[in-house]
């Protein structure tokens, strides 16, 4: 590959990695925000799931859990968001019952 085509495959590489950044930002679904940044949505998905690799961390594969303990403040809602690398959010309410969130997290470690 000449010099010219690896210099535009790699700015084209970095417009979609700001694109996709942004995306994640956005809590828009990815059809969504393609819709109203006027992007290709097959593009998209495309350099999505080209890129996935330099965008998500690599698991450690030592760490048995792979979730982290975080002490979190009490948004204006009172309650918390949990937003998941494949674009799902969670929100759970103060007065959401420990059990029933024990088992959530349950649900989500299987997946």
């Amino acid at each position: 590959m000449n010099q010219k085509a690896l210099c535009q495959q790699e700015s084209k590489r970095q417009y979609w990695n700001e694109k996709l950044e942004s995306w994640k930002v956005s809590q828009l679904s990815g059809e969504r925000y393609c819709k109203e940044h006027q992007l290709s949505y097959s593009s998209f998905c495309y350099y999505r799931s080209r890129l996935k690799t330099t965008m998500v961390p690599k698991k450690i594969k030592s760490q048995q859990n792979p979730f982290v303990a975080l002490e979190l403040p009490l948004s204006k809602q009172n309650g918390y968001e949990l937003r998941l690398p494949n674009g799902i959010k969670v929100i759970v309410s103060e007065s959401f019952n420990p059990a029933d969130f024990k088992n959530l997290m349950e649900v989500l470690r299987s997946c």
